[in-house]
C-alpha cells in the first residue's frame, strides 16, 4: 500500500478527524510505530495513541516478496532479503572458520531457540516448535539458508493503546510499561562497516549496555 497514506486503515476503522501518520522503516516498521506513539504520549501532545500495524500479501496478487532496485554497484537489481542474509552467512562462516555445515548448524539452533519461545505465547505468529534436524533438512531458500532461518511472510496485525503511565490504570487492570525504547541505523553497505566479524557493530555495544533485543529478519543477523 506504499504511496496511499493512512486510508487503507482510517476508512474501515473511521478514525476520521484525528492526526494519523503512516510508518514505514524496513524490518523495524512495526517498532517505528510504536516508537514514535511513545514519543506523543511521553510529550504530552496525546493523551492515548494506537499503534497499529497491518500486514496483507495473499491478496494482493504478488506471488512473493518485492526485489532491490539496484540501488548501488554492490546492491545490484534483483536483491532479495533472503539472498543478501546469505551473502552475510557466508561471510561469517569464513570470519570463522566454520564450513558451511557447522555454520548452518550453528544458526539452526537459533532458529529451534525461536520456535520454542513462540510455542510459549498463545499470540505468537507460529506456536509449532521445530527440530534441530528440520531446520538443516528444510528446503534451500538462499543458499546456505533454509526455509527456517528465514522470516515467516503472511497476512497479520497487531496493535498497541498507550497512554500515560499514571493514566493506564483507567483503561486496563494490567498495565504493561514501556521502560524505554530506542532505534539505532546501521551502516548497509559493507565498505561501510569496519569488519563482518559480529564483534564491532554498534548493536553489540548496545547489548553490553543492557538493550534487551536485537532485531532483524533472518537468523544469521
Amino acid at each position: 500500500m506504499v504511496g496511499i497514506g493512512c486510508t487503507h486503515l482510517a476508512g474501515p476503522l473511521k478514525l476520521h478527524g484525528i492526526p494519523m501518520t503512516r510508518v514505514e522503516n524496513w524490518c523495524i516498521t512495526g517498532h517505528e510505530a510504536l516508537r514514535n506513539a511513545c514519543f506523543g504520549v511521553a510529550c504530552g501532545m496525546y493523551d492515548l495513541v494506537l499503534a497499529l500495524g497491518v500486514e496483507k500479501l495473499k491478496d494482493t496478487g504478488f506471488p512473493g516478496l518485492g526485489t532491490g532496485r539496484g540501488m548501488t554497484t554492490v546492491l545490484e537489481a534483483g536483491r532479495t532479503a533472503p539472498g543478501s542474509f546469505g551473502m552475510i552467512a557466508t561471510r561469517c562462516f569464513h570470519t570463522y572458520g566454520l564450513s558451511p555445515e557447522e555454520g548452518k548448524r550453528t544458526i539452526a539452533k537459533i532458529a529451534v531457540k525461536n520456535h520454542y519461545n513462540g510455542s510459549l505465547c498463545p499470540k505468537s505468529h507460529f506456536r509449532n516448535r521445530i527440530t534441530l534436524e528440520q531446520v538443516l533438512n528444510a528446503p534451500i531458500i538462499a543458499w546456505p539458508l533454509g526455509l527456517f532461518y528465514c522470516c515467516g511472510n503472511s497476512d497479520g496485525s497487531t496493535a498497541a493503546i498507550l497512554a500515560p503511565a499514571n493514566q493506564a490504570t483507567k483503561y486496563t487492570d494490567d498495565p504493561i510499561y514501556i521502560k524505554g525504547i530506542r532505534a539505532a541505523h546501521a551502516a548497509l553497505l559493507p565498505q561501510n562497516r569496519p569488519a563482518f566479524d559480529w564483534l564491532h557493530f554498534e548493536e553489540v555495544i548496545a547489548l553490553q549496555h543492557g538493550l534487551g533485543e536485537l532485531r532483524n529478519c533472518d537468523r544469521i543477523s
